[in-house]
């Protein structure tokens, strides 16, 4: 487990994680400030191809197709202000 402060006890962080890992869609925990990748789980990493740690401090922008950015943007500062997880669909610019 990465960079996740702990909220919980040891015992439910492992299976808050496990379940987190397990999850057949992609999920990605961001930095608030900045949309960096805290932490993605395995379907992110077979979606994009990239292990999660090689994700780990770049930007989600980064892999938003460039038709996207400035509305995936926005979604996740609407997010940000209201405070819920964010769910949207965006299509991925994967590098070569």
């Amino acid at each position: 487990m990465s960079q996740i402060e702990p909220t919980q006890n040891p015992s439910q962080q492992a299976s808050y994680f496990d379940l987190f890992m397990r999850l057949l869609d992609s999920v990605f925990l961001l930095n608030r400030e900045n949309y960096c990748v805290l932490e993605a789980n395995a379907s992110t990493e077979r979606l994009l191809e990239i292990k999660s740690e090689d994700l780990q401090g770049k930007s989600l922008l980064d892999f938003i197709e460039p038709s996207m950015r400035e509305e995936t943007e926005k979604k996740l500062r609407i997010a940000k202000r209201k405070y819920y997880p964010l769910e949207f669909e965006a299509k991925f610019q994967l590098s070569e």
